[in-house]
């Protein structure tokens, strides 16, 4: 799919419904609306793929033929996105926020309309690719970024064009953990029963790689769970440009903070190549936090702060990585973008004095603060207060 024009960009966000409320037009992109798709049948893929499309670093094409069934693509502006996920049904608790995307979609693609609310998987794939456009739009107003930063890095940047990377985020979902793995070891060469993330060296596109979540193949809000969880580990990434330079801790944080603004039901854990499973909390992990802080059992942010090795977080520190970056996002919003910019844009990085520099007090001064402020706005009461989405919020 060619990319669009400035021009054509400003009418895409225009005349997307869901978000033109929300975000000013002339700031923030919306998802592309018109989506190359092609499904894989017994002739081929139809319709044919797009001649410079890659995956991985390869030929598009050559990629694809390693899936065996029926997979659907999905490529839009900023996204390229595989997936052999069969049908499913959207229930009646399907995520608000899901349900907006989905609204759209069906006020813009009258087939959508067809069977719905059975998603064939076709519009599965077209949902989810939509969708993780719009966390990605959000992102960049989460992070001060506007679109004219990334026009007017595609135009002089030299390794532009997709944010800080030459390619297009990749996202390849699969309807068994059998398909996921045979994949995975074929093109990554790592194998990890829960998913892979991947940077390609020769196109520079950052993706990841899943098997299906806990809830199986047909579990829409798990999908979106994971996928959003995913997807934020390479946003922010590619806000800053490289891996080594985004601290574990906000790695893990910013994730479980996205995926958990989806609905608060999650429990999704962030895997790493081992393949442990390590989590904190079922649901809204806000309260469980406030009873640690109430019990005095809050593990000091020293004690994490600089670790760089995701298998020694454990469930708990999970949690108090998502709670610091809730903080941040919530009441300390110009502290988040400057410390992010400091890690982008700093070539010789001391942690702990771009943290300070950002947020106007030392780490364990902050970590205090968070803890007496959770003590309040974690409770029945002050979650109330909380129930807007801060991404949302003018400056």
């Amino acid at each position: 799919m060619k990319m669009l024009s400035g021009t054509v960009l400003l009418l895409t966000v225009l005349l997307f419904l869901g978000l033109a409320a929300a975000l000013p037009a002339d700031d923030y992109p919306a998802p592309a609306l018109k989506a190359f798709i092609s499904k894989q049948g017994n002739s081929g893929w139809r319709p044919k793929l797009p001649e410079e499309a890659t995956l991985l670093g390869l030929d598009a094409a050559a990629v694809l033929d390693a899936i065996r069934g029926k997979g659907v693509y999905v490529e839009t502006e900023y996204i390229r996105l595989v997936s052999t996920v069969p049908s499913l049904k959207a229930s009646t608790k399907t995520y608000p926020r899901v349900r907006q995307s989905l609204d759209t979609l069906v006020a813009t693609y009258p087939k959508f309309k067809s069977r719905y609310p059975v998603l064939s998987r076709v519009q599965f794939a077209h949902l989810i690719a939509f969708h993780l456009e719009r966390v990605m739009a959000e992102s960049w107003r989460l992070f001060g970024t506007t679109c004219k930063t990334y026009v007017d890095y595609k135009n002089s940047h030299k390794l532009g064009p997709i944010m800080r990377q030459r390619g297009k985020f990749e996202v390849f979902l699969f309807s068994s953990s059998s398909e996921y793995n045979r994949f995975a070891d074929q093109f990554t060469g790592r194998q990890s029963m829960l998913g892979q993330r991947y940077r390609s060296p020769s196109s520079d596109a950052l993706s990841f790689l899943v098997s299906p979540p806990s809830g199986g193949a047909r579990a829409l809000n798990k999908w979106v769970n994971l996928t959003v969880n995913n997807f934020a580990h390479n946003i922010l990434m590619s806000e800053i440009r490289n891996s080594y330079r985004v601290p574990m801790w906000l790695d893990i944080g910013f994730a479980h903070w996205m995926e958990q603004r989806e609905g608060f039901e999650t429990n999704t854990y962030t895997f790493g190549e081992a393949g442990k499973k390590v989590r904190f909390a079922n649901g809204d992990w806000r309260p469980p936090l406030r009873s640690l802080v109430a019990a005095g059992k809050v593990i000091p942010f020293d004690d994490f702060f600089q670790e760089q090795s995701l298998g020694n977080y454990s469930g708990t520190m999970r949690g108090l990585t998502y709670g610091v970056v809730d903080f941040m996002i919530r009441k300390n919003r110009d502290g988040f973008r400057e410390f992010v910019r400091l890690l982008r844009d700093k070539d010789s990085l001391d942690l702990r004095a771009a943290f300070s520099q950002a947020f106007r007090a030392p780490p364990s001064i902050f970590y205090e603060r968070w803890m007496h402020w959770a003590r309040t706005k974690y409770t029945a009461i002050g979650l109330k207060s909380l129930s807007r989405d801060p991404v949302m919020e003018k400056d």
